[in-house]
């Protein structure tokens, strides 16, 4: 965004130094990136007459120039830039700064030899010499693009004194304004300036609008929410002409090209209120009618940069009865654009929705200066002023009438938003004991209405300030014009008071601390998948959550476990580990419920790492001292995992500290690996053979199971006493059982270890082998061997009454 210094001074009385108001406008406003002196590369550039052309004797493609620029010419070579002679030119003699094509740095222009030929300096396009990166590549005309007139062009006069570019233009950044619409404009800026220096705005007058017959003007808006206000108004008798110098000079000033009367006037005025304009000549519609519409797929429009432009319903229009004359708030067609022969136009001041201009505007790559505004979201009431001071302009010079009423379909006006600010949130959030009658003044200053109540004010905004709506808002207008210099710096005095302890948090941390001291990675993932995942998993789409507004279609619906996740985790890493250990905590999601999740993966190359995952898992729960039980699940009904069916049912189970289920054990079935190019396919398991143990744990329950209570006993008097046991069991019995009666029997067996499980020669069909390690000790003497034997006589009565197991011989 570019101000003009001298057009500010038009409304308010400024500092003699452009430096001071930018460095005010940065400490109050927004950021000024900085201030550019006009012209101060055009010293050497001065206006040039075209004497003659004539070919490169050496080259084809070349030209040779003389250029007269008071009483000598100057000789340049160039290509053909659509020069003729008698043309008046922008000419950079030697020494002077240009940029070459327009998208360089400056550069000093030096004397060359091109071909043989010399050449002693350059005609210049506009991009060339820094007046607009908008011209064409074409050099300047200065009686076509400038409309001077041979008497008002005296050779070698510099281009900035012909130009009248003796201003200073501030360089404002842009992101700092995003969320202040009203401050697009010079206007809106002169505004922010009264209130820093509590001087008065100077506005244009506005005239009144004269109520006219003659055509039959009719607006009609299709879709109000799109366009929120449209106001139109016919004007005849219009001259179209040359804008007045003054007028040239401050476009030219800020990079716009002059065009004529009609349009320059609807630019000035956007660049003096902020509001974009659009004039349509009346004889080149169909009738008299404006019609403000979303497109019809497969509409097009010609644009008036000549592009044809394919439409869709989400654009929003401006058209006749016959299609499309306007993308609205963008840029005007081709078809009703103003020429030299326009006598009546119908003049149009509009509000459009900001989602809709952006919209349209990153679907067609095109950016204007009406987009830059309307997608910031302009007031409704703007509008009006800047129709008042177009039409007045137009009068004074184009010679306009009034030739219908004034049309404005505005939609309900937008609710008066009152602010209710406390004295002491004002000072809590600035820090400054700034007097109410302070407040106000800066408020007021700003055209806040500011009414006091008790202990507090009622603030109500202007209506060009769409930004406030909280009271933060009113307090940010306080601090920054009081001035953030101003503000005494203190410290901060609060009490600094420990978070109140929270078992889940602390517990947490442990458990990823432990699984990070077992081997395992842990991994961040997305709450959500896709229905690949559902797929891969076979899943049930209608157990999930499905997302309204998903980032991707990978992403539709919450996550009810966190295995899809994982495998994938495994999937990419498989080619820095063949075996990885990962795990992951965070939350899953049902209709009914949520809840946070510990879980993790182990890979392997045979089922054997079912039990390689459950020795982790064990060692996890005795870090967390925990007292548990892992048992095969019998039925998956518990914890919501009935949604799932993924599991091989020969090691899938379940751990249970006393009567509640924290988690479960399991190894997954080959099918879905495959799904997940886990094993035997994929880019990094290809042929080979994986197995993937996944566990997972209810946290709130875990937590609940977890505690700190260590016991300490002293090292044992008397010697441990082991023997090895060998039965023959039916293969139905599973070993926690035998583990569980065993245990039961005698109070001086201290541990007991399964090491091996065997099936097959010398074990009869339908049975198998359990073999462990027991070992003995008494705390008061040293066991005997006949002792052990008794007990080991014991426990086989036990078992061989309970499963009718036997010795193994």
């Amino acid at each position: 965004m570019n101000l003009s210094y001298n057009w500010l001074k038009q409304y308010i009385a400024l500092p003699p130094k452009p430096e001071k108001v930018a460095d005010d406008l940065t400490m109050h406003t927004a950021e000024v990136d900085e201030v550019r002196k006009l012209g101060e590369n055009l010293d050497e550039v001065v206006v040039g007459l075209v004497e003659s052309i004539e070919k490169h004797p050496n080259a084809d493609k070349l030209l040779i120039a003389q250029i007269k620029i008071g009483p000598e010419s100057k000789q340049i070579v160039c290509g053909d830039l659509d020069l003729s002679e008698r043309q008046y030119v922008a000419f950079a003699k030697v020494g002077a700064k240009v940029k070459w094509h327009g998208e360089d740095d400056w550069t000093n222009l030096e004397e060359a030899e091109i071909r043989g030929e010399k050449s002693f300096g350059m005609a210049c396009a506009g991009a060339e010499i820094g007046l607009s990166d908008k011209m064409e590549v074409n050099v300047i005309d200065l009686k076509k693009d400038y409309g001077f007139s041979e008497t008002e062009l005296k050779l070698g006069t510099p281009l900035n004194k012909l130009l009248g570019m003796e201003d200073y233009l501030l360089d404002i950044d842009n992101k700092s304004l995003t969320h202040r619409s009203d401050l697009f404009s010079h206007i809106g800026f002169a505004r922010e300036l009264a209130a820093i220096y509590s001087k008065t705005v100077n506005l244009p007058k506005l005239g009144n609008l004269k109520a006219a017959n003659k055509v039959n003007l009719k607006v009609e808006v299709k879709d109000k929410e799109l366009c929120p206000r449209y106001m139109g108004i016919v004007l005849e008798d219009i001259r179209i002409e040359e804008s007045p110098e003054w007028m040239q000079k401050m476009l030219v000033s800020y990079g716009m090209r002059p065009i004529n009367n009609v349009v320059d006037i609807t630019n000035f005025v956007m660049l003096e209120y902020g509001q974009p304009m659009h004039a349509f000549d009346l004889e080149k519609l169909a009738t008299p009618k404006i019609i403000v519409r979303p497109a019809i797929k497969g509409e097009e429009i010609i644009t008036i940069d000549d592009q044809k432009r394919k439409l869709t319903p989400e654009d929003l229009i401006i058209a006749d009865e016959k299609g499309p004359i306007a993308i609205a708030g963008v840029m005007g067609g081709a078809t009703s654009e103003v020429s030299d022969k326009t006598t009546t136009l119908i003049l149009e001041s509009a509000n459009f929705n900001k989602t809709s201009v952006r919209k349209t505007s990153n679907r067609l790559a095109l950016r204007t200066e009406a987009v830059l505004r309307f997608e910031k979201g302009l007031s409704a009431y703007l509008p009006e002023e800047a129709m008042l001071r177009a039409v007045d302009l137009l009068k004074e010079y184009a010679g306009a009438k009034e030739a219908s009423a004034l049309k404005d379909e505005f939609k309900l006006k937008p609710k008066v938003n009152e602010v209710i600010v406390r004295n002491e949130y004002i000072y809590r959030l600035i820090g400054e004991d700034i007097k109410p009658e302070k407040v106000k003044q800066i408020l007021s200053a700003l055209g806040f209405i500011v009414k006091k109540t008790n202990g507090a004010i009622k603030v109500i905004a202007p209506n060009f300030r769409t930004d406030i709506n909280i009271p933060e808002d009113v307090i940010e207008e306080v601090a920054r014009i009081y001035g953030f210099d101003n503000i005494t710096p203190k410290p901060i005095v609060s009490a600094i008071n420990p978070p109140s302890y929270n078992p889940t948090i602390v517990w947490k941390r442990r458990i990823k601390e432990a699984l990070m001291d077992l081997g395992f990675t842990q991994m961040m993932n997305y709450s959500f998948y896709g229905d690949k995942e559902l797929r891969n998993l076979n899943f049930d789409p209608k157990t999930h959550i499905e997302l309204a507004n998903p980032l991707s279609e990978d992403q539709k619906y919450l996550r009810t476990t966190l295995l899809p996740g994982l495998l994938n985790n495994v999937e990419r890493n498989l080619y820095i580990d063949e075996n990885p250990k990962l795990f992951e905590e965070g939350h899953i999601y049902y209709p009914d419920n949520e809840m946070d999740m510990v879980g993790g993966v182990i890979v392997g190359d045979s089922e054997k790492v079912f039990f390689d995952a459950k020795g982790l898992v064990e060692m996890l729960l005795k870090q967390l001292n925990v007292d548990f039980e892992i048992r095969p699940i019998k039925e998956r009904a518990e914890k919501y995992s009935k949604f799932w069916n993924i599991f091989n049912n020969q090691a899938d189970t379940e751990i249970r500290a006393g009567d509640q289920v924290i988690g479960t054990l399991s190894l997954i079935s080959p099918e879905i690996l495959l799904n997940f190019n886990i094993s035997g396919v994929g880019n990094y398991a290809e042929g080979k053979d994986k197995f993937v143990v996944y566990f997972n744990f209810w946290l709130d329950e875990l937590v609940k199971e977890a505690n700190n209570d260590k016991k300490y006993k002293p090292l044992p008097k008397y010697p441990d006493v082991s023997i090895d046991l060998s039965i023959i069991i039916s293969e139905d019995i599973k070993w926690n059982e035998v583990e569980k009666e065993i245990k039961n029997v005698n109070i001086s067996l201290r541990e007991i270890e399964l090491f091996d499980v065997y099936k097959g020669k010398s074990i009869p069909s339908g049975q198998k082998s359990f073999a462990m390690h027991l070992k003995f000790r008494d705390d008061s003497k040293t066991l005997e061997m006949d002792e052990v034997e008794k007990y080991r006589k014991e426990i086989m009565n036990k078992l061989n009454k309970q499963f009718k197991a036997e010795i193994r011989k």
